[in-house]
């Protein structure tokens, strides 16, 4: 792949979003935030972000809420949430109508994570 995305990942654990830029960072443009309203900040600011990756369980707002509310802004915005939890009736609602390409079970693997996301832009 070629092209270099810009991920804006969303999660309120540090060590997750320091490894994400470390494994991601060579290749693509990453930009992380710790909570929702950081998140908003950031797409305000940079109008070229492809991809959201969420995690579910934040402070402010659930992963989801933020995704449901970025894609009515910008839904060219390729999202995906990560949560520990059981798919739900909402998530799979939001999976058919487009508002997520996918949900990524945690605990999961950095490089499937990784894989993943960069499958959908091959």
């Amino acid at each position: 792949m070629s092209n270099r995305l810009k991920i804006l990942f969303v999660d309120d654990e540090l060590v997750i979003l320091k490894a994400l830029e470390l494994v991601l960072g060579d290749a693509h443009d990453v930009i992380t935030a710790r909570k929702a309203s950081e998140a908003f900040d950031i797409l305000n600011q940079h109008n070229d972000i492809q991809v959201l990756v969420s995690d579910m369980r934040m402070p402010e707002s659930d992963g989801l809420q933020l995704i449901k509310r970025v894609k009515k802004n910008r839904p060219e915005i390729k999202c995906y949430l990560l949560t520990g939890f059981e798919m739900n009736a909402e998530i799979a609602e939001s999976i058919e109508d487009g508002t997520l390409i996918r949900l990524i079970q945690k605990p999961t693997e950095l490089q499937v994570l990784i894989d993943t996301i960069l499958s959908d832009f091959e």
